[in-house]
């Protein structure tokens, strides 16, 4: 009975750890990019992380790129800055590519499915030798 008390504790945990992660990274990112990093917290904290993760990639998933001249963040699409519009030209200024990023969270959204798959087997052992 002690072993399952303990893999019940390591089960609630899991998934918290996970939300936490996921939260972390999408701060990150989005402060980066210059979005309101503050509401996709939120999302996370409130909703399914999994979905808003999802979401985010979905909706926040271009290049960007940063004005050499105020420092904005935006779109690689954009010729003219949003802030203070002078002409951008894309090859002098920095370029942030997001497909190695894009790379890393698609291998952190395959470990969650796997660790999700492990403690799902290692729960229904213990609850049949229980």
């Amino acid at each position: 009975m002690a072993l399952a008390f303990n893999f019940t504790w390591l089960f609630m945990l899991i998934p918290l750890a996970i939300k936490i992660a996921i939260a972390i990274w999408i701060y990150k990112d989005a402060k980066s990019r210059g979005k309101d990093s503050i509401l996709w917290i939120l999302l996370v904290m409130f909703t399914s992380s999994i979905l808003v993760l999802l979401l985010y990639l979905i909706i926040e998933g271009e290049d960007t790129i940063t004005c050499p001249y105020c420092g904005h963040v935006q779109s690689r699409n954009l010729s003219y800055c949003g802030s203070c519009g002078k002409k951008i030209d894309i090859e002098d200024s920095d370029v942030k590519s997001r497909s190695s990023d894009r790379k890393s969270v698609y291998l952190v959204i395959f470990l969650i499915c796997l660790a999700g798959l492990l403690s799902f087997l290692i729960m229904n052992i213990v609850i049949l030798k229980g």
